[in-house]
């Protein structure tokens, strides 16, 4: 009775300790994703090759020979060492880039084989829409929502203004307002803040893949919709307590992001226009004990202004475009021309929260993103360039004749107007993130990508970031480990049983027959003397 019942106690447990490990599988499978990006950096391959050398190891290899590591160089010379250029390259060479318009249509087909190991999150496709945000300050001026708040110091009162204020020779924002825009971003969080976290590993890869991806407002990003329709999913809802207000529920609602402490670094409130460029100032000299608080109240029901890409050229009434730059004089223009947005709600990370994965201090739905998709198409500017394939529309000038003045040529195109004034397709996004359940499908995923590039030439090649397979080789080891602690256990208990068993059903035995011995046996000290003879 006894190794049955350790038997059931030790099945017990593993029962327990799998639906743990389920449970782990999933909060971690919906927080890190294999994403697919238009530009992305093949890690596997690169720390392979010997590449980010910081990152994996020491970089000082050149002095080593290829086989066991042992010097073969004479040592009585300087040799060079190539190791750096050797990183370079495997570096550059790790840059891919995705056809994401064909694995959009495989992954659309109802028929892929991916399809039956989807989760429940599915797949969600990001887009490049390009956005700033204009926000009242207390001393009711309008400031950029991507507003540099360490020019501050230098005594600009608006800042810089991100990724909307660099313009090239003919107006279009240049290439390098989203890198300028995903810096200020990274120095506004702080250090070992949870926004400035997220901001500076996104330069970083943006600097690495070439990206000007951060084209929209840097303090403003995506939810995760849910299923359904939902603008929000519920693996984010239960990840977040909403401190007052409600989730959003129509693309012209946001959500505010507070971090664990209920508070919010001092350079996105001054970008979100909660403080005026003052108080930074004064906070920046002083960093003072005096802190400046707010009422969920005067939070939610807050207004900011969108200010959409192709909302900031205007029609000079001649066929040509000119591009409107965030400045005091067309602030107000801009706002004119804006979608206001409110906030909603408030929401902190919950307590323990495996998912709280909003990086950033405003959430915006898929709704917006849609609505701001659709509002680019039907915009004047984009509809007027479509119409001219061959000619600028900024300039008026046929793309292959425009020159700069210095006489130098412009390189901008159909395509980088089109990108410029906000133009997106639904066919190609971005980015793709694929959601499993467990680690099991995760792999069938990862196989299924491999089948998918099995036989395509590399442009059409998938190339996708597997974040949970560079860090699950440990995870895998300690389940093992986990698993075959259980059946020690199991195996032991069946043999402590087995001897319990053994010594119960022997004393059994000797009890029974200790009654039928010859009464001239009672001094014998033979145990087995059972045949009631005396010796």
């Amino acid at each position: 009775m006894i190794g049955i019942i350790g038997i059931a106690a030790i099945l017990a447990l593993s029962s327990g300790v799998n639906n743990y490990i389920d449970q782990i599988q999933y909060d971690t499978m919906s927080s890190y994703t294999i994403t697919v990006s238009r530009t992305t950096v093949d890690l596997n391959a690169m720390l392979a090759a010997g590449g980010m050398g910081g990152l994996g190891g020491s970089s000082g290899s050149g002095s080593s020979s290829s086989s066991g590591g042992s010097t073969s160089q004479d040592m009585t010379k300087v040799h060079a060492d190539y190791s750096d250029i050797k990183q370079s390259e495997a570096v550059a060479n790790s840059i891919k880039s995705n056809n994401l318009n064909d694995f959009k249509k495989y992954l659309d087909n109802p028929n892929s084989d991916i399809r039956q190991y989807l989760g429940e999150n599915g797949v969600v496709y990001s887009y490049d829409v390009n956005f700033s945000v204009l926000a009242t300050n207390p001393d009711g001026g309008l400031i950029d929502a991507d507003a540099d708040a360490d020019a501050l110091s230098a005594g600009s009162v608006n800042g810089g203004s991100g990724s909307s204020g660099l313009a090239s020779e003919n107006g279009a924002p240049s290439a390098a307002a989203g890198g300028m825009a995903g810096m200020a971003g990274a120095s506004a969080g702080g250090a070992g803040n949870r926004f400035g976290a997220s901001g500076g590993m996104g330069s970083i890869m943006s600097a690495m893949t070439g990206s000007s991806n951060n084209s929209s407002a840097s303090n403003f990003s995506q939810l995760m919709p849910g299923q359904n329709g939902e603008p929000v999913s519920a693996v984010t809802r239960d990840s977040y307590d909403l401190l007052d207000g409600s989730w959003p529920s129509k693309a012209t609602d946001v959500v505010l992001v507070l971090d664990d402490n209920n508070a919010i670094p001092s350079g996105i409130l001054y970008q979100l226009g909660l403080i005026s460029a003052d108080q930074y100032r004064e906070a920046a000299d002083a960093i003072a004990d005096d802190k400046e608080d707010w009422s969920y109240d005067e939070l939610v029901g807050r207004t900011l202004t969108l200010v959409n890409a192709s909302d900031r050229y205007v029609d000079n009434g001649n066929g040509t475009f000119s591009y409107r730059e965030t400045s005091d004089s067309n602030m107000s223009a801009l706002k004119d021309s804006g979608l206001e947005l409110k906030v909603s709600g408030v929401v902190r990370p919950a307590k323990d929260a495996q998912n709280a994965t909003i990086s950033t201090a405003v959430g915006y739905t898929q709704q917006l993103t849609d609505w701001m998709i659709d509002h680019t198409d039907s915009s004047a500017v984009v509809q007027a360039q479509e119409a001219s394939a061959d000619t600028d529309v900024l300039t008026g000038a046929v793309f292959a004749d425009e020159t700069g003045e210095n006489g130098s040529s412009v390189k901008n195109t159909y395509d980088d107007n089109l990108e410029a004034f906000g133009k997106v397709s639904r066919d190609a996004p971005s980015s793709i993130s694929i959601y499993t359940d467990s680690f099991d499908d995760k792999e069938a995923v990862a196989d299924c990508i491999k089948a998918y590039n099995k036989g395509k030439d590399e442009d059409h090649a998938i190339t996708y970031t597997d974040y949970v397979a560079l860090m699950t080789s440990s995870i895998t080891s300690i389940v093992n480990i986990i698993t075959y602690v259980l059946i020690a256990f199991v195996a032991v208990s069946l043999v402590v049983s087995c001897v319990m068993i053994g010594i119960i059903t022997h004393i059994s035995v000797m009890e029974r027959t200790k009654g039928n011995r010859h009464p001239a046996c009672a001094g014998c000290l033979e145990a087995q003397c059972l045949t009631g003879v005396q010796r």
